[in-house]
């Protein structure tokens, strides 16, 4: 005899459509960015020198900004670039936590956040791109992780949670 379920499918469906809706109609107040930083790569705009380990100073004839100067505009002369991939999770609830810096050693209220942490809530289907960035950006604020996202539902799960906090 299988494991009955309390919840039905059509709860669930009902669930789900309400959230959905929820996250659409208030999410996107901030702005939620994910920023991913990709490894190093040679600047294509520029000559690389490996025996310098560094730009040569000459144009590639390829390259975006030709310039005339010793110094490329794009690497400024280091040959490499780290670029950081952004990509804003539309319709994302962002919550930043209100309880400030208390005298003594008291307990949190269940579900408060202390100053300077968020919580963001979004659909599940950011959920891997969440967990794999290196950063966010919160309304231009730069955070980092602090738990990794939990995904919330019924029988289906609709909702990606992560927690994060202030890095500046």
């Amino acid at each position: 005899m299988g494991i009955k379920h309390f919840v039905t499918s059509r709860t669930d469906k009902l669930f789900r459509d309400a959230v959905t809706g929820l996250v659409q109609d208030l999410g996107n107040k901030i702005p939620f960015i994910l920023v991913n930083i990709v490894p190093e790569q040679l600047c294509d705009n520029c000559i690389f020198d490996p025996t310098h380990n560094c730009s040569s100073g000459v144009y590639n004839q390829r390259g975006p900004y030709p310039f005339t100067t010793s110094i490329c505009p794009e690497c400024k002369g280091a040959g490499k670039i780290t670029y950081e991939q952004q990509t804003q999770i539309p319709r994302a609830i962002v919550k930043w936590g209100k309880v400030g810096d208390r005298q003594g050693d008291f307990p949190l209220p269940q579900g408060a956040l202390p100053q300077n942490f968020g919580r963001a809530r979004c659909l599940v289907m950011y959920n891997d791109q969440i967990d794999n960035a290196d950063y966010f950006l919160v309304g231009g604020t730069r955070c980092k992780m602090v738990s990794h996202p939990i995904m919330r539902g019924l029988l289906t799960q609709v909702l990606s949670e992560v927690t994060f906090q202030r890095d500046d």
